[in-house]
């Protein structure tokens, strides 16, 4: 569908690489990679592989683009038997949560110890902060 010369539509198809991973390709490239994979599947199986149909999306909708290439991504990645790995992810929570537990621990604190007591406990929980704001980096 064009619309004053622009189309409007994109369609998406990947293209796995060994020196880039994934990158997008054009539709009539496209075709012709998936041309090549059915005769070479015709060749060494032979029977030929069915070719998805390309998937449409209006490309000024960028967070349905986004989402996408998301899942174009995660799918070509599982296919090939790749794992996601939340290990960073739990890292930075845990961090967060630490710094979470000092501010509450300085807020409870210096209510029951007013501030000229408390002010090596808040010293050490606010100076503890930049270290964990660096290390979720």
């Amino acid at each position: 569908e064009e619309i004053f010369g622009l189309q409007t539509t994109i369609h998406v198809i990947f293209e796995k690489t060994d020196q880039i991973g994934i990158v997008p390709v054009s539709l009539e490239k496209a075709v012709e990679i998936e041309d090549m994979k059915s005769k070479r599947s015709t060749q060494s199986q032979g029977e030929a592989k069915e070719v998805e149909a390309p998937i449409e999306v209006d490309r000024w909708d960028s967070s349905a683009v986004r989402n996408l290439l998301d899942d174009t991504a995660r799918k070509v990645l599982v296919d090939d038997g790749v794992s996601e790995d939340y290990r960073n992810v739990d890292i930075r929570l845990g961090l967060a949560c630490t710094g979470c537990a000092a501010a509450i621990f300085a807020l409870i604190f210096d209510y029951f110890f007013p501030y000229p007591m408390s002010h090596s406990v808040l010293m050490t929980c606010v100076s503890s902060y930049p270290p964990r704001v660096t290390s979720l980096v």
